[in-house]
């Protein structure tokens, strides 16, 4: 049966936090020149996607014994494979590495459909609970897939290199912006004087002990500053770190809901990523829209999104080398303006979700 070239399925099974907005952001920048369909879990807020995307439901709940029992429910996986086959789309693109992804990659190419997958993390971080298994994820999509989607140029050659991948398989897909934050912010919140955000989850490949290292050395010099640490995660590998700086810090140990999201980057006045390791970041793109600058370390496609010198800084993992970037910025209020600046306008050049769509179409064709 002849595909029909107007409509696409996208998966995105997690529908929460970055995966997510991803997964609305992509949907609707593709539904300006496609007819999306998208399959989500119920539970996802579907305030982010527009009226175009057609919305395929599942449940696939996050809490491991519900989890179980929907990979168990046969019934609703049929009903929504036999959905696809009459929607028959030209392609079927799996936006995230949710272990599903790969049955149903499996299953819809032995219907006969062209199969796409997004590799947000080629790389593995150091210590990120699932690694092992999305390493092996990873692995299948590039067996399975017709095209990968990757976020830079790095990472087409790391996988083009490493796994002898055909160059024309990997396409390289900017991450887009996340300027739709910008529709929560409170008007009477504003930017506090030398702020300093570190925001997301709080892992070992973040960075916090760097970041917190070079603030150690911005006390001892006498400057004042303000941390904000907002995500959940383990704080306690830090706690002797945060104890010689606490009267600077300020913490939200939780996860962080959409609609908080605006209220901590309208007070900061830069935002760190002092990562160990790293392939790209979702902060950034929530970082340029508010005019926030970035201070970066040189690691994964970070460097490709932080214009050194305009929109941040890019660093070496060295908390002397950290705070030297920090003083350059958040000390200098005519350098953070003109970041600022740059910041926003970047945020719809470089960051355009439909503008780098239009270079990848031809993967659904």
């Amino acid at each position: 049966m002849k595909k029909d070239q107007e409509k696409v399925v996208l998966f995105s099974f997690y529908g929460r936090s970055g995966m997510w907005h991803y997964a609305t952001q992509y949907s609707n920048a593709l539904s300006k020149f496609k007819k999306v369909y998208l399959v989500c879990p119920t539970f996802a807020d579907k305030e982010f996607l527009c009226n175009r995307v057609k919305i395929l439901e599942i449940n696939s709940s996050p809490s491991i014994k519900n989890f179980i029992l929907d990979t168990l429910n046969i019934f609703q996986h049929l009903k929504l494979l036999i959905k696809i086959w009459k929607i028959n789309p030209s392609s079927i693109h799996f936006l995230d590495n949710h272990p599903w992804s790969i049955i149903y990659a499996l299953l819809l190419k032995m219907l006969g459909f062209k199969i796409i997958f997004t590799q947000h993390d080629p790389i593995q971080h150091s210590g990120e609970p699932r690694k092992h298994i999305q390493r092996i994820i990873n692995r299948l999509q590039l067996i399975i897939g017709d095209y990968i989607v990757v976020p830079s140029n790095l990472f087409k050659e790391y996988i083009v290199k490493k796994w002898k991948v055909k160059e024309k398989k990997v396409v390289v897909y900017p991450h887009g912006h996340y300027a739709f934050f910008l529709k929560y912010k409170n008007k009477g919140v504003k930017e506090e004087e030398n702020t300093i955000l570190f925001f997301g989850r709080i892992l070992k490949y973040k960075g916090l002990d760097l970041l917190l290292k070079s603030l150690l050395i911005l006390k001892k010099e006498g400057y004042k500053f303000k941390l904000i640490i907002a995500g959940a995660g383990d704080l306690k590998p830090y706690k002797k770190l945060l104890e010689k700086i606490k009267e600077n810090v300020e913490i939200h140990n939780r996860y962080i809901r959409e609609e908080e999201i605006p209220h901590f980057f309208q007070r900061a006045s830069i935002v760190a990523l002092t990562y160990h390791d790293a392939t790209q970041s979702g902060i950034i793109a929530i970082a340029y829209p508010f005019g926030k600058p970035v201070i970066a370390t040189n690691v994964g496609s970070l460097p490709e999104f932080v214009i050194e010198g305009k929109t941040g800084y890019i660093v070496d993992k060295n908390p002397d080398e950290i705070a030297k970037a920090i003083k350059k910025i958040l000390y200098s209020r005519s350098t953070r303006e003109e970041m600022k600046n740059n910041c926003k306008k970047i945020t719809y050049e470089i960051l355009d979700w439909e503008k780098n769509l239009k270079k990848i179409l031809y993967i659904y064709d």
